[in-house]
């Protein structure tokens, strides 16, 4: 209220020029109204939302993958190319001519003596006790040799020697030879 030597003070306005409202306390149902509308409003903007997000997050997949494939198809082109440097090395020295050669990685030495032997005295696969041998799984084969003479056993194992080395068949025999009386 204004005196009389003051003029009088305008009503606060809203923006678009309607007069406010005078502040009025919350009542209990406004504040009720309020508690339950909040979450629902919150929720409802949260299931609108979704749909974008997982569009989004599916976008982030697509590029992942793209990515990953891009990084492995690299990978492997690289262990490629150091493989085959590996591999095709030059071998020599500076003052003679280089050379390429093809490096071998060793898998077992063997002693020269039992080095396989492809020539032409290496014992027919017709004279073993066993048709077939060299055809037949070491499991066959190793299934089958207690049932044979020493001799049969001996000319099994030099022809194993001269040629496959198989390990199982060759370990087996060591066996039986060690547990037969006459050894």
């Amino acid at each position: 209220m204004g005196t009389a030597d003051s003029p009088p003070q305008p009503s606060p306005e809203a923006p678009d020029g309607e007069p406010l409202e005078e502040q009025r306390p919350p009542t209990f149902e406004h504040l009720l109204l309020t508690a339950l509308n909040t979450p629902l409003d919150l929720t409802a903007r949260a299931l609108e939302s979704v749909p974008a997000t997982v569009d989004k997050a599916r976008q982030q997949v697509v590029v992942a993958r793209f990515i990953g494939k891009m990084a492995v198809s690299r990978g492997s082109l690289e262990v490629r190319r150091r493989w085959r440097d590996l591999v095709d090395a030059p071998v020599g020295t500076p003052d003679e001519p280089i050379t390429v050669v093809a490096r071998t990685i060793p898998t077992r030495a063997l002693p020269a003596d039992t080095m396989p032997n492809t020539g032409p005295d290496r014992r027919a696969a017709d004279a073993l006790a066993l048709p077939d041998y060299d055809h037949l799984p070491a499991a066959h084969v190793v299934a089958k040799l207690p049932n044979l003479s020493q001799d049969e056993r001996d000319a099994i194992e030099a022809h194993e020697l001269a040629g496959r080395h198989r390990r199982t068949v060759l370990g087996k025999l060591d066996q039986l030879r060690d547990s037969s009386p006459d050894a």
